[in-house]
């Protein structure tokens, strides 16, 4: 006898199963019966020779007590693991050629019901021979460029991807030896003498071995945040990643991609550096107010690599007002006595941020 499961139940639900001939009486058996739902396979892809890596099957109300096989080329395997929620299968066989480049059918079975997930593409492992360049902004526009062999997109479910640390990028596939990995996400910064490990995947999954690393720099804050636009003010900018090998490079870009003035800085330690806030470069536009706020950042590296800094600090410049007098002109030592300034009217007083 087959019954219909009915719908409406989710996957890790059980319900008990009983039979009836007159639609009164039921047996008392109570069988449970189980759900499960299964959301998709990942990755679509990946190396010939990932002996030690697996293809995740997600979904919901997996059980140990069902009998599971995966299929792949037609070669069923026992499952790695069962979990509730993903069930693990080997992404190659014992007899697999490490140098295959081919597509072949996946799919497996819970308790004889099939579930296909279409085909299962092999490719030779990449090789990664070089990184450049090792620093860079946090966030911004800058990229890592990888250099090495093998490098494609053009099989069936490529998905090729950066991996920064623990961050993913997007990959742009130059050619066959040569990859752009774009600084989308905002990366952590760490601790001096630490670095984020860089590496490549052709389905985001599984990554070559790489021995290059790459270490980000950013701000924390300007102290102080503004100064006079006719002084060079002396400002402390606070951070990570300062203390590197082109720290002699170091400088800091106040305004705009349009109006801007770069200066040295000067690198006191890995979290720590100071530069002067320009006095002649940069000038407020005719029609300004007494105060402007400006884009604030910091860079190391050539210009090429788009190697400032992007984030919400602004240094804010103000003209100095004018003084016409000042109201006692003495004051009695030891006493507290309230001093009127009076400002020109033209350059005034203005109201500072809080």
């Amino acid at each position: 006898m087959k019954c219909a499961s009915p719908a409406g139940w989710e996957g890790g639900d059980q319900v008990l199963v009983d039979l009836t001939f007159n639609g009164v009486d039921y047996t008392d058996n109570a069988f449970t019966f189980s759900f499960y739902a299964i959301y998709g396979s990942f990755p679509k892809s990946g190396p010939a020779d990932a002996t030690h890596q697996y293809i995740q099957i997600r979904g919901k109300g997996f059980r140990q007590e069902s009998v599971i096989l995966c299929v792949l080329n037609n070669q069923e395997l026992a499952p790695l693991s069962v979990h509730p929620t993903v069930i693990k299968c080997p992404m190659v066989t014992e007899d697999w050629s490490p140098t295959a480049y081919e597509s072949v059918d996946f799919h497996i079975l819970i308790d004889r019901s099939r579930h296909d997930f279409g085909n299962f593409h092999y490719y030779k492992q990449i090789e990664i021979t070089k990184v450049s360049p090792s620093l860079g902004p946090q966030e911004g526009s800058g990229a890592v460029y990888l250099e090495g062999t093998g490098f494609r997109g053009d099989f069936e479910n490529a998905k090729p991807s950066c991996r920064i640390g623990n961050t993913l990028e997007p990959a742009q596939l130059l050619d066959a030896e040569h990859v752009r990995c774009l600084i989308s996400n905002k990366l952590p910064l760490v601790e001096e003498g630490e670095s984020l490990s860089v590496s490549l995947a052709l389905n985001s999954y599984s990554w070559a071995p790489s021995a290059y690393s790459f270490k980000p720099y950013g701000i924390y804050g300007l102290y102080p945040s503004s100064g006079p636009i006719s002084d060079s003010t002396n400002i402390l900018v606070t951070g990570k990643g300062f203390e590197n090998e082109m720290k002699e490079f170091a400088r800091c870009k106040f305004g705009t991609d349009e109006n801007y003035a770069v200066v040295e800085a000067q690198v006191l330690d890995n979290e720590n550096l100071i530069c002067k806030s320009p006095s002649e470069e940069l000038s407020l536009p005719d029609e300004a107010d007494q105060a402007i706020s400006v884009p604030f950042s910091v860079a190391f590296q050539e210009d090429i690599y788009y190697p400032y800094t992007e984030g919400p600090q602004k240094f804010r410049l103000y003209k100095h007002p004018v003084l016409t007098d000042v109201f006692p002109a003495e004051a009695q030592v030891g006493k507290l006595t309230e001093i009127y300034v009076t400002a020109d009217e033209a350059d005034g007083f203005w109201q500072p941020i809080p």
